[in-house]
């Protein structure tokens, strides 16, 4: 997902900018003192990647005045359903640009229901500010799966647990094509 496709039916509160660009020409910018992008889309069978990380970049002008936030890959069409997720504020660690890797074997399960790999279909992120400061700006891009073996151990903080093998990775063999969340 990134600000070159707008999947139809996708909810963003958020517009496309060139201001902060990490891949193609554009990026998701938020608008408003809450970020939510949810996109629905075809069944996606995503089994090669279990072991593997959801992967995005994110520039925030002011981490620290991140209140909460999650980001979650379901298989039941919507949120909080059969759902692997993460907490942003684990994973964003300081202003301007972090490059996560969420592992999806680590990722915390929903309680309702069980994550289906072979029926990937949503994906949600939402961030909230702390009351009473200015919102900071939040950019996301390049958001896709990516394989375990693309990647080595690293303790950076905001990679958690991998970072690429060189600064340009290269796409998995037999790359998941999830449509809407090659942005």
């Amino acid at each position: 997902i990134d600000g070159e496709s707008v999947p139809a039916g996708a909810i963003y509160e958020m517009t496309t900018s060139t201001d902060h660009v990490k891949q193609g020409n554009t990026s998701l910018k938020s608008n408003s003192n809450q970020v939510r992008i949810e996109v629905v889309f075809d069944p996606t069978d995503i089994t090669g990647y279990e072991n593997g990380y959801l992967h995005m970049w994110v520039y925030v002008t002011d981490f620290s005045n991140i209140n909460r936030g999650y980001i979650e890959l379901t298989s039941s069409g919507t949120c909080d359903k059969e759902e692997l997720g993460w907490l942003v504020p684990n994973y964003i660690k300081k202003d301007g640009w972090n490059e996560l890797y969420l592992p999806l074997e680590k990722a915390t399960p929903a309680k309702d229901g069980v994550f289906n790999p072979k029926n990937c279909n949503f994906m949600r992120i939402y961030v909230l500010w702390d009351d009473g400061g200015n919102s900071p700006l939040i950019y996301f891009d390049d958001i896709r799966l990516v394989a375990k073996e693309d990647y080595v151990e690293d303790d950076t903080p905001g990679t958690d647990p991998a970072t690429p093998v060189d600064p340009t990775p290269q796409e998995p063999e037999t790359p998941v094509n999830i449509d809407p969340l090659m942005l």
